[in-house]
């Protein structure tokens, strides 16, 4: 029989908080032996990112499936996901849909998402978009952002389903709302351009929606909200919320959409020849309160979408603002 645990789980948890690694291990871990499907999946978690403990993806995945065996639809969810990408686990699509149809059946919404990937890309079955489309509308009633950007583009394209920009934007809206940073730049794009649905161009939530991304770190959204607080109408015009933006925009840049990259820096030079000292003060002060924020909803877990079948990184990136190229 499995040694009792010497702390409670809520304990071995709070020790966690307070990254006493090797008591909260220990009491996890010993919960976890005694079947508690709650330590399980924690364990597994712990182990999967490196937190308090060697990185292990297989172990990780070991602790999944002791989860998943009981009926817990995480648990299941994930292992779908492991099978399906062959993440600590050899790839088997059969293995796959297997768990994420026993966590469906539960409603698990990330589940459903998994098996309208799976049909939406032949894994393991027939490719049929009909077939995805429906798992995907399942998925995004019960608020699956994954499921939700899917059907945008569904009923965008008519992919799988009659072309329907209404609804799509219905999808897109519910997407951005739920925090999905490529939905709000789209609908911030989408205001700035042509407007939403035969309405006028509207400036006010264009800024609104390309915020939102911002705030996430979308360096794209970032560098156009700066080039908008500088080229806006006199009274609208922010030069320090321009600076501050293309600032982190270009500090968080990666390898793609390079061909805006030079706008951003020809902004930021433009700004430095017509800001005073103070006001770039007063930006930098808000660039190094943006980061300090970020960086705690990154370790504390508030920007983490595990239980998508595929995430975009890019607003998860690190934050070196040193790193941004220097005026030439």
């Amino acid at each position: 029989m499995d040694k009792k645990p010497n702390i409670d789980f809520e304990e071995a948890k709070l020790a966690l908080r307070k990254k006493d690694f090797s008591t909260a291990i220990a009491g996890i871990r010993a919960h976890a032996e005694r079947g508690d499907i709650r330590a399980q999946i924690l364990l597994g978690i712990l182990l999967e990112d490196g937190e308090g403990v060697e990185a292990d993806i297989v172990e990780a995945m070991k602790w999944y499936r002791k989860a998943a065996e009981q009926g817990n639809a995480r648990a299941q969810s994930r292992l779908a996901q492991a099978f399906m990408n062959g993440d600590g686990l050899a790839q088997d699509y059969g293995e796959a849909m297997h768990w994420a149809k026993d966590a469906a059946v539960q409603h698990e919404k990330s589940a459903l998402a998994q098996i309208g990937l799976m049909h939406e890309r032949g894994y393991g079955v027939a490719r049929s978009n009909l077939e995805a489309a429906k798992y995907y509308r399942l998925a995004a009633i019960g608020g699956g952002r994954f499921a939700q950007i899917k059907l945008w583009q569904f009923y965008w394209s008519g992919k799988g389903v009659p072309r329907n920009r209404k609804k799509s934007m219905k999808f897109v809206e519910m997407a951005a709302l739920g925090g999905d940073f490529e939905a709000q730049r789209f609908l911030g794009f989408l205001e700035l351009d042509s407007g939403i649905l035969g309405a006028p161009p509207n400036r006010k939530r264009a800024t609104k929606w390309l915020n939102m991304a911002a705030e996430q770190g979308d360096f794209v959204a970032q560098a156009t909200l700066a080039g908008k607080y500088i080229d806006a109408p006199n009274g609208q015009k922010n030069y320090v919320l321009a600076y501050k933006w293309v600032r982190l925009a270009l500090a968080l840049w990666d390898d793609t959409w390079v061909e805006c990259r030079e706008y951003a820096f020809k902004d930021l030079d433009w700004l430095r020849q017509n800001m005073s000292l103070k006001k770039i003060e007063v930006a930098e002060r808000l660039i190094s309160a943006w980061v300090q924020k970020r960086l705690g909803d990154e370790l504390s877990g508030t920007t983490s979408d595990r239980g998508s079948p595929e995430c975009s990184g890019q607003p998860n990136r690190r934050f070196g603002i040193q790193a941004e190229r220097e005026t030439q």
